[in-house]
This record gives structure tokens, sequence and C-alpha cells, in this order.
């Protein structure tokens, strides 16, 4: 689960714009780097309340599974691969006494879309009067 899914909707938004969707080496990074992305209210919005309804469609549909579910953090898998990758193994009874992960991804975005998710947050507030409603909370967390 992403819970900011501002933020998720913004990766989703620039990924589709630039048709950059990961960052494995220094050449896409620079072309990430480069690529304009172009700040649309109405387009984020749409997203936002798209992964709102979808990921309600799936909390219903765990909810009713007859087996344990664990639910993943995208941001907190990022942040400590190794730590999550624990918490994986032990929900599933595997026993590794020692987990690396040598991942490539790299985030494309980082204070951009902090500053893109404030402008979002900021403007859906002033156009509606209300906040977005930017966070997810799984009762299954």
């Amino acid at each position: 689960i992403r819970r900011d899914k501002v933020l998720q909707a913004i990766s989703t938004e620039r990924a589709q714009q630039t048709n950059i969707y990961h960052i494995r080496t220094e050449a896409v990074a620079t072309n990430s780097a480069r690529a304009e992305y172009v700040y649309d209210y109405d387009s984020l919005r749409a997203r936002v309340d798209i992964l709102h309804r979808e990921e309600e469609e799936v909390q219903r549909a765990l909810a009713t599974m007859p087996h344990p579910v664990l639910m993943v953090d995208y941001d907190a898998l990022v942040a400590d691969p190794e730590r999550q990758m624990r918490r994986i193994l032990d929900f599933l009874g595997i026993v590794r006494p020692q987990i690396v992960t040598n991942t490539r991804v790299i985030k494309i975005l980082g204070d951009e879309a902090a500053a893109t998710a404030d402008r979002f947050c900021h403007d859906h507030e002033d156009r509606t009067g209300t906040p977005v409603r930017r966070y997810f909370t799984s009762p299954l967390a």
C-alpha cells in the first residue's frame, strides 16, 4: 500500500507524462531530471479519487480473505528494505539469518514531489473549501 495517495498520483502522472517509470541507470536518472512535468490540478484530483476508490476495493477484497494478510507500506519498504523484507519473511514463516537487498531502482521524485503535493493540497482546499483526503489508512495495517 502507498498511504500517501497524493504522492502516488503525482508519481503516476509524472511517469505517464515523461514515459519514465523507473530509474536503473545514470543515463535514465539524467533524462528524468531533465524531463518536464506539467502540473494539472484536475488530472491529479481525478487520479487521487481513483486511487482512493481502488484502494477501498482492494481493502474490501482483502478483508474477505480466509488467510492472514500482511500490509507492506511502500514508503517504509523504500526507506528500509531490509527491515520490511524481514517482516515479510517472518510473516511467511521463512527463516533467513541474513537479508541483503540490492535494489537498483531509484525514486524519481524527491523535494519536487513534496512541493507539488503541497501545491495540490493548497489548490484543493482553495477550490473545494475542504482538505484533500491525502492518506489512506488500512484497517489491516
